[in-house]
């Protein structure tokens, strides 16, 4: 079967790092506007308040906004989550408050940064702004979605995923970093060899895990580069050099990494520095120390062939 009749591409997009990918000043424009956002949803809700993301293109305003408010600096705590949703009258006030002139600029910054480093052919299908503060323990894709399979098979041109990037804008810890795996699955998926249907901590979401005895097949697909073999004692001890372990509910399993190869591990780096992949490779984040607290905020953004 050709290219040309699947929703994507057997062409995998380098992994990249560009340093200097934003400038400075930009960098200070995304900052200020995150941390102004934030002193808004605070004054608004009359309490100490993070945002984990703040999705702004390709559709602006988000269909929802997520906030936590935690009122201790407990290890570890992670605080209490808050949905934001549009015809709430909160919601239309801090969307109200925003200075929306950095959303359009910063579009058409990345578009054109990207191109100028040899992308092109590419359309934005996410960009947001993340300070996450709740480690994500699991090996994903992010290819296609699934549960479209029938709608997106019906024109699969239109739907081939390209590649996602994290810009680093302000972090508190130089060890920030995400891994990535050789393998590549062409439908958003997760990976968890580790786990069963019975000890899966996202049992709604098994239709799209690859759990413990699974065969490396969903939906008509395979595992591309799977080994079906133990994850190398080079790969295990690269990979475990590079988390941030303060907390100790922060560890790797080396079986949940079964049948997997370790590509290299990329270091958020300097602010500006650009960490590019494609969105059908599995990557996990490094796990670090998850607290209300933590400083780690970078601008995201995912695409699709244009």
């Amino acid at each position: 079967m050709s290219d040309t009749t699947l929703p994507y591409s057997t062409n995998i997009v380098e992994t990249n790092t560009v340093e200097n990918f934003l400038s400075d000043e930009h960098i200070k424009k995304l900052v200020n506007f995150y941390d102004s956002a934030t002193e808004s949803l605070s004054n608004l809700t009359g309490k100490k308040v993070r945002i984990p993301e703040f999705t702004f293109a390709p559709d602006y305003p988000p269909e929802a906004l997520e906030y936590i408010t935690f009122d201790s600096n407990e290890a570890c705590g992670l605080g209490e989550y808050l949905d934001l949703e549009p015809d709430n009258e909160l919601y239309d006030k801090f969307i109200n408050s925003i200075d929306k002139s950095l959303i359009n600029e910063t579009e058409d910054v990345i578009k054109s940064n990207l191109k100028n480093n040899g992308y092109d052919n590419f359309k934005f299908t996410k960009i947001s702004l993340q300070n996450l503060n709740e480690y994500n323990h699991v090996t994903q894709c992010k290819g296609n979605l699934s549960k479209k399979i029938e709608k997106i098979l019906s024109n699969p041109g239109k739907h081939i995923q390209a590649f996602q990037g994290t810009v680093s804008l302000e972090l508190d810890n130089e060890k920030y970093s995400s891994a990535i795996f050789d393998q590549w699955f062409p439908w958003s998926t997760y990976y968890m060899p580790n786990r069963t249907s019975e000890t899966t901590p996202w049992k709604k979401k098994i239709d799209i895990t690859f759990l413990k005895d699974d065969s490396p097949e969903k939906f008509n697909e395979t595992i591309r580069e799977y080994t079906n073999k133990e994850f190398s004692e080079y790969d295990w001890v690269n990979i475990n050099e590079n988390w941030i372990a303060e907390c100790d509910w922060h560890s790797f399993d080396k079986q949940q990494f079964y049948g997997l190869s370790l590509e290299k591990v990329l270091q958020f780096g300097n602010p500006g520095t650009l960490n590019l992949w494609d969105m059908k490779k599995y990557y996990i984040s490094m796990p670090w120390n998850a607290e209300f607290k933590t400083r780690r905020l970078t601008l995201n953004f995912e695409t699709k062939n244009a």
